[in-house]
């Protein structure tokens, strides 16, 4: 899950605090969606499942930079990026939004999760389950035999069709989350290094320990 969700449910970080050091951390304008209006042009480009995978939403469409977007976690944004582009959006501003403001927006335009469809991972896990056990048992001779008298009416190359667009859209999904968890690690060890600073800074933390800790991260 995301470091801020994690921090925010266990009461460690006030959400909007994490919001402003956010926007200082990534230099990163800060908005308050509570006072914001979201425009129907501009959260036409999302969706509530991938909202809510990515913890962000399009508010608004300005005609010099673009489309602007709200994110709660900024190491998401690659990955907002790129969906955003297959969009067609070309020009994207980032705003950091409070995490529970900003999924209160997502309920309240696209429509709370209890509506949204069934969950998609465990659907393609299923499917992708599937498609290997008849690939393995699949008669080739009957499919090409199928295919020369009526390729597009043949239920079972619909079927398989069907499972390998969901499949491929499963590893395009776990291969953005592989670059979110590297981003989020990324962010974790920046902090960690700015924290332990302090630390040695303020003398909480003597120079021997500072060199063990440097010692450990190489």
């Amino acid at each position: 899950v995301s470091i801020y969700d994690s921090l925010i449910r266990k009461g460690l970080v006030n959400q909007e605090q994490l919001a402003i050091t956010a926007g200082n951390f990534y230099n990163c304008p800060v908005v308050d969606l509570s006072r914001v209006t979201p425009e129907s042009q501009a959260t036409s480009y999302g969706s509530g499942s991938v909202c809510r995978r990515h913890f962000f939403i399009p508010f608004a469409v300005d005609p010099v930079v673009g489309v602007l977007v709200a994110i709660a976690d900024y190491s998401y944004s690659e990955a907002v990026t790129n969906y955003l582009k297959e969009a067609s959006v070309d020009r994207i501003k980032y705003y950091i939004a409070p995490f529970h403001t900003l999924m209160q927006m997502v309920d309240k335009v696209y429509g709370p999760e209890s509506q949204a469809m069934p969950a998609v991972s465990g659907k393609m896990r299923r499917s992708s389950s599937i498609l290997r056990t008849q690939c393995v048992d699949f008669d080739i001779a009957s499919l090409q035999k199928s295919s020369q008298s009526s390729s597009s009416e043949d239920p079972r190359i619909q079927k398989l069709t069907q499972e390998l667009a969901e499949s491929r859209e499963e590893v395009a999904a776990l291969r953005q989350r592989l670059e979110q968890l590297a981003a989020t690690i990324e962010l974790e060890t920046a902090m960690t290094r700015e924290l332990v600073k302090i630390l040695k800074t303020q003398g909480i933390l003597s120079a021997e320990g500072f060199e063990r800790w440097l010692t450990s991260q190489r």
